[in-house]
Parts: structure tokens; sequence; C-alpha cells
């Protein structure tokens, strides 16, 4: 999973995001997720939300909803560069929460 931005799905080829998240939360194509999985998914990322602040929990909430940077960016009243490093930032943590990359403790 990733909150990198990568523009709008060709829903014609690609899965449609798990909870009907807009661009850039779940990667595209997404591959074929069984109910576990799913279940799964779901559990890590309310865990995973819960452990932000309570700002960045808001703003990776919004972002997962399929808002722009633009509109996060008004919303939270930071520029776009801004919410484009929170996003990776955020991709960043969701990475390490699943396992995905090493903690900086072990690195």
């Amino acid at each position: 999973m990733c909150l990198e931005s990568s523009g709008k799905p060709d829903a014609g080829k690609l899965a449609r995001p798990v909870w009907g998240w807009g661009q850039g939360v779940i990667p595209w194509p997404t591959p074929p997720a069984g109910p576990a999985d799913i279940a799964r998914t779901r559990i890590d990322f309310s865990d995973w939300l819960g452990s932000l602040k309570r700002r960045d929990r808001r703003v990776a909430a919004f972002l997962a909803s399929g808002e722009t940077t633009e509109a996060a960016a008004k919303k939270f009243k930071v520029s776009d560069g801004r919410i484009s490093q929170l996003r990776k930032e955020l991709a960043a943590s969701w990475r390490q929460f699943v396992g995905d990359e090493p903690t900086p403790e072990a690195a």
C-alpha cells in the first residue's frame, strides 16, 4: 500500500480500491485480495492510523479519501509541498508499520 500520488487508475484494467479510496492510496494495479487479506489490511490500517499524531492521522484519512494534494493543503493550511512531504513520510511510516522496510534503529 502506498500513499504516494499515482494518478487516476484505468478502471477498465485495474482493480478497485478496497475501501473505495481515491488515487494514490492503494497501488495500481492492485493484485486480487481475498477476504482474509482485506480484513487484515483494514485492521492494520486502523491500528496504523491510531499510532499517528492527530494532525497526521487527519491528513492521512483526508488523502485516503481521494482528495488532492491541493485540497489537503488548503484544508490543513499548509503548502502543497508540505503535503507532498507528509505523503512521503506517511508512506514510509506505513511501510515500516507493516514490516516492508527496516526500522531506523535496525538500519
